[in-house]
Order: C-alpha cells, then structure tokens, then sequence
C-alpha cells in the first residue's frame, strides 16, 4: 500500500516550523527573524519529506511487484 506523502509532509513541516520558532525565540530573536526563519525551515523540510516520501514509495512499490512475480506459477516453455 502507498503512503500519502502530503499529509505526512505537513504535520512535519509544521513541527519544524514550531521547533525553529521555539529556538529562535529561547535565542532571544526578535518575532520577524523568528518567523522568517521559521517559515523558510516548515518549506525546506516540506520539499525533504516529499522527496523522501516518493523514494520510499518507489521502493514500496518495486517490493510490491516483486513478491507478485515471485507468487506467480512459471510457465514452462515447450
């Protein structure tokens, strides 16, 4: 079965976002170099969780395909 990989995507890029905002603001950053650099760190791990994502999906899939074939009865060739 593939995975939905926007969901997944999202709840972690919106950990991200909080865990960076949450730093910079222990940091002692002001609210807009917080928020920038928040934002900029959900879309980078946004764009990393898709990526990542598809690959484990290709593999999913490429497993998937193999263990059919292998169920399968051989034909004999005459």
């Amino acid at each position: 079965m593939l995975l939905n990989d926007r969901p997944i995507a999202i709840g972690f890029s919106v950990l991200g976002f909080f865990g960076i905002a949450i730093v910079g603001w222990f940091s002692g950053l002001s609210q807009l170099t917080c928020c920038k650099r928040a934002i900029v760190a959900a879309f980078f791990v946004y764009v990393a969780v898709s990526i990542a994502m598809k690959v484990v999906n290709i593999i999913l899939t490429e497993a998937l395909i193999d263990s059919q074939m292998k169920q399968q009865p051989k034909e004999q060739v005459k």
